[in-house]
């Protein structure tokens, strides 16, 4: 019984943490993300073909949005947590005040940009190789 309950303490307070991290509560920064490629979709696709290949491109785009927004997220605030700190509105942000390590937020934003790598490469499976030489372009800049 005190396993199960000390289980679900701290399995809620980890994933409290993570929706804080990645500000999951607040949807305008992945929605930011999102609408202009369901725009973009919507005006290009062609939908006197295969509907539920529409849907599923909608839900590899809005998964992409939502998991590099996410990363951002984390990113941001490993990079400004010294000046976070000061802030009044993000001294309680978890990697600013302790809550979440640096190291821990890094795995989280590796992660979650190995997700959305893996959504990048069900959207186009043909251009893999592209995308692989263009990561490595991003990462160099």
């Amino acid at each position: 019984m005190w396993i199960v309950l000390w289980f679900n303490l701290v399995f809620k307070t980890t994933l409290n943490l993570f929706i804080e991290l990645t500000r999951l509560t607040r949807p305008i920064g992945y929605m930011l993300l999102f609408w202009p490629c369901a725009w973009g979709l919507t005006l290009v696709y062609n939908f006197s073909e295969n509907f539920e290949k529409y849907i599923f491109y909608l839900i590899l785009f809005f998964l992409g949005s939502v998991l590099m927004r996410s990363a951002g997220c984390i990113v941001n605030d490993i990079l400004d947590r010294k000046f976070d700190k000061k802030v009044l509105r993000t001294k309680n942000r978890p990697i600013a005040s302790g809550k979440v390590s640096v190291q821990l937020g890094l795995f989280y934003a590796s992660v979650l940009c190995i997700l959305a790598f893996l959504v990048l490469t069900a959207l186009f499976e043909e251009g893999l190789f592209l995308h692989l030489s263009l990561l490595v372009l991003f990462l160099y800049f």
